[in-house]
């Protein structure tokens, strides 16, 4: 995040203040957004490329610029994926300020509170009746909403602040179960959140957290019984 912020800071050097500008404009930018979006097989095949560099240069110790050229490689694949206007040729004093100008476009506020909402209550079992009532919105007008402010559907996001939130605690609550983990983020069962998050993250929960604590990935778990069927 700090290289990002300074990333930021730099592009847009002479229309900001300071850093710590920077820092609200993607806080504001950004809120808990996610943008969903597919790949062309080349793309993919050459971000993999980029991740798997910057991982071989870190752990073989290799120099900062190496890492930060193999980086920018790849955001520069990124970044035209995103969602983001482009800065106004008119003259801007601040693009902090709640005026037009901003480089991102602001989430609505109904949306907002929908997240919001999701999660401040993330194990409840939520329907697309309820976020359309904190949206006061009909179901066809929050898809809508969704789909330009995130590229999902409603239903989709609330799976991906789960699956978020699933690999947040399973990186900091080692002791606790696959099952006791998903039941916390809304997901019903073992098998449940196992699907969910393998589907969301392309990893299963067991093998995330074992990669996740640097471990090996035949390193027995507090969840290698639960490999067996459920209920067993």
């Amino acid at each position: 995040m700090d290289y990002l912020l300074d990333q930021l800071t730099w592009r847009l050097n002479g229309l900001l203040l300071d850093r710590h500008e920077a820092e609200a404009i993607a806080a504001k930018a950004f809120r808990d957004n996610m943008w969903a979006t597919s790949l062309g097989s080349d793309v993919a095949a050459e971000m993999g490329r980029l991740l798997d560099r910057v991982e071989q240069v870190q752990s073989e110790g290799g120099g900062f610029y190496d890492i930060e050229a193999t980086f920018a490689s790849l955001l520069s694949l990124l970044v035209p994926l995103l969602p983001y206007e482009n800065i106004s040729k008119g003259p801007v004093r601040s693009l902090a300020d709640e005026g037009e100008g901003g480089r991102f476009p602001p989430l609505r506020r109904e949306i907002v509170s929908v997240g919001q909402a999701v999660q401040s209550e993330l194990s409840r079992r939520w329907t697309l009746t309820d976020l359309a009532g904190i949206a006061h919105l009909s179901a066809r007008q929050l898809g809508r909403a969704f789909r330009e402010s995130y590229g999902l559907p409603p239903m989709s996001y609330v799976a991906m602040l789960r699956a978020k939130e699933m690999a947040r605690l399973l990186r900091d609550e080692p002791d606790c179960s696959v099952e006791a983990v998903g039941r916390m983020v809304g997901w019903r069962g073992r098998s449940h959140a196992r699907e969910k998050f393998t589907a969301l993250l392309g990893i299963g929960p067991d093998e995330y957290r074992r990669r996740a604590r640097g471990l090996d990935l035949a390193t027995p778990g507090p969840d290698t019984a639960e490999t067996a069927a459920e209920g067993s």
